[in-house]
């Protein structure tokens, strides 16, 4: 305000240092709490993303797995395994999980990436997809992806470069890295 008592509008005043953009930007980050509605370029942004996916329960909107069991008893023990609550790290870090939700968590960020417009989204969801496929080769010594063992290797070595992917996601991959190895040789 300048000795009149009027605002002055012209000047740029700054609180704490801080520019009246950087302050509507600071805002927006606050008030914006869900990730997927603004851009993700950092490290900490993809690590927060990949543990918000990690948190998910396990889905259960697609029941074509399940239907393609070849048992009665698996679809039972899907549905069971499915209805636990189980977050997908859960499932992914645990030796006995059942093999049809892990297929079950690989379809569905398999679709996830492929049907996401942001590239951020879709590196996670395919972190997550890669994650289940390592699961399957480690702890049920099973492909259950299109791709060769070849073309897993190299994803696997590739993802868990990234600075963002857990320590828990690393250590998995890393196993199903070497299951890899030992059946390439």
């Amino acid at each position: 305000m300048d000795s009149y008592g009027i605002l002055n509008m012209s000047k740029k005043r700054t609180m704490y240092g801080i520019s009246p953009k950087e302050v509507r930007h600071l805002l927006d980050d606050c008030l914006d709490k869900d990730l997927r509605n603004r851009p993700l370029s950092t490290t900490s942004s993809m690590r927060d993303l990949l543990k918000e996916y990690l948190a998910e329960k396990c889905p259960t909107e697609s029941d074509g797995i399940a239907r393609t069991s070849s048992t009665i008893i698996d679809h039972v023990q899907n549905q069971i395994l499915l209805r636990t609550g189980k977050s997908i790290a859960e499932m992914l870090s645990d030796p006995q999980a059942d093999l049809v939700a892990i297929r079950e968590i690989k379809e569905h960020y398999k679709k996830k990436s492929r049907t996401t417009d942001s590239k951020p989204e879709r590196h996670v969801a395919t972190a997550v997809y890669f994650a289940a496929v390592a699961h399957a080769l480690v702890f049920h010594n099973q492909k259950i992806s299109e791709y060769s063992l070849d073309e897993i290797h190299q994803s696997l070595g590739t993802i868990a470069e990234k600075p963002w992917i857990t320590v828990d996601l690393k250590e998995l991959y890393n196993k199903a890295l070497e299951v890899c190895r030992q059946d390439l040789s």
